[in-house]
């Protein structure tokens, strides 16, 4: 992917969603007794999540790269920040920093992006720091469909605006018709999310 092509994914993500740095969705808030030497109760740990193309959308990735890593990137960034947001879930509105691979361990086409995330957010109304309990961060299964939903809405609106190419034994999806039952089976698939805690603390 060309240096342009980085740069305009990373400024099509949510600020709240940075793909570097600290987003400002993570910042603590300013002590709230007065106190210039306070500080907020935030330490929190680092979460690792991983979200996966599926075989066939990785297939089609491999010639439209730039479109369909830059909806991997939002996609996945969405969903997390969705789930977390929710009152019933975390209730708090997170930073996200997220690395693409494009191969996997046996050196085949597997792109998926790996985002790390702290172990909590800024509540929603901006006074204080949440927590996510100790050993879970957001449930996996509801992450995916989300995923899963949002990137294959993505796909049709980027197909929509021929923003995909297709050739050989994929240059039939061109047509409307023919990517519509592409996509069809991957509705009810499983989409491949993962979390877990990679680092014993925040220090």
């Amino acid at each position: 992917m060309s240096r342009a092509a980085r740069t305009a994914l990373i400024l099509s993500l949510p600020t709240t969603a940075a793909a570097t740095g600290i987003a400002p969705s993570v910042r603590a808030p300013p002590p709230r007794n007065g106190s210039p030497n306070a500080r907020p109760n935030c330490c929190p740990s680092a979460i690792s999540t991983v979200f996966t193309l599926p075989g066939p959308i990785a297939d089609i990735a491999y010639h439209n790269k730039a479109a369909i890593y830059g909806l991997l990137f939002t996609a996945a960034a969405e969903a997390t920040m969705t789930i977390a947001a929710d009152p019933q879930r975390l209730g708090a509105r997170i930073g996200i920093t997220a690395v693409l691979h494009t191969w996997g361990s046996a050196m085949t086409h597997h792109p998926h992006v790996h985002m790390i995330v702290p172990g909590g957010g800024i509540s929603l109304d901006d006074t204080r720091w949440v927590s996510c309990r100790p050993g879970f961060f957001l449930p996996v299964r509801v992450l995916s469909r989300l995923f899963r939903r949002l990137l294959l809405s993505k796909l049709r609106a980027a197909h929509q605006a021929r923003r995909l190419a297709f050739f050989g034994g994929h240059a039939a999806l061109a047509e409307p018709r023919a990517f519509a039952a592409f996509l069809a089976p991957l509705r009810k698939a499983e989409w491949v999310v993962y979390a877990k805690k990679p680092f014993a603390s925040s220090s």
